[in-house]
């Protein structure tokens, strides 16, 4: 069965099981019950068997829940964290022996889940990205999208990675035009294709921590054009960047050696 989705509890750390769609997780589709409490549907779920094993031994409910997004061969891409209004009771669903079943979820998303991370999401199901850029066609919506899926991709698949210490980087400036676009470029100039590393300034100090491939000290060299400093709308930006790298410890180069400022 092409499942898209599963279920896992974060108390037990198990997984609950598999279902079809769920139907108001991204944002388009919401259905809203007070101003933060939302509805998700879970369509044609599957209790996973070592799950069921355990509702026998005891009365288990949940309460916490990552929703996972599956790839074709059913492996974790990323997770959205998602908090029931009220603890859920199993032995209450009478049918939870069932193939297929439909339910809802009430209660709290630890973030909110775009439109355009589904797109993504889905086009990732069948492969993640083998070569770099593969965001440029994006309009600048879908581009924050994409920072939305590498970001969770990347809580899901690379958190335990070890980072490189005094590295050199290449940042590819020929498509940075925006915001958007220079975290795009960033990650995968870090980490490679569909890579991460951060999506706006808090986050890329975050990141400047350790645990998201790189840690400090290190060297960036700017390849092609600098449009951020060359704009008078994005230079504000551009700065704020070069003072978080020179308080980071980072090395920011032109391409031709000298010191970008």
């Amino acid at each position: 069965m092409d499942y898209l989705y599963s279920i896992t509890d974060d108390d037990s750390n198990l997984l609950v099981g598999y279902c079809n769609d769920l139907i108001g997780l991204f944002v388009k589709n919401t259905l809203e019950i007070d101003e933060d409490s939302i509805i998700i549907k879970v369509i044609g779920f599957r209790f996973d068997d070592n799950f069921l094993s355990y509702l026998k031994k005891t009365k288990v409910s949940v309460s916490n829940l990552y929703l996972n997004i599956l790839s074709y061969d059913h492996t974790e891409l990323g997770a959205y964290y998602f908090s029931l209004k009220e603890h859920m009771y199993f032995h209450k669903m009478l049918d939870y022996t069932l193939n297929k079943l439909d339910f809802e979820l009430c209660g709290y998303l630890y973030e909110k889940a775009s439109p355009e991370a589904l797109e993504i999401w889905n086009s990732w199901r069948k492969s993640v990205p083998r070569i770099t850029n593969k965001w440029l066609p994006l309009s600048k919506k879908e581009k924050e999208g994409w920072l939305e899926v590498v970001r969770l991709y990347h809580n899901k698949k690379h958190m335990n990675k070890t980072d490189v210490r005094n590295g050199v980087f290449h940042l590819d400036g020929n498509n940075i035009v925006d915001h958007s676009s220079f975290y795009c470029a960033l990650g995968e100039a870090i980490n490679g294709p569909g890579g991460y590393f951060g999506f706006n300034i808090s986050s890329l100090i975050d990141c400047l921590r350790g645990g998201f491939g790189a840690v400090t000290p290190f060297t960036i060299y700017w390849e092609g054009p600098n449009r951020l400093n060359d704009s008078e709308d994005l230079s504000g930006f551009y700065i704020d960047i070069v003072e978080i790298f020179k308080m980071g410890d980072i090395l920011l180069l032109n391409s031709n050696g000298s010191q970008c400022d």
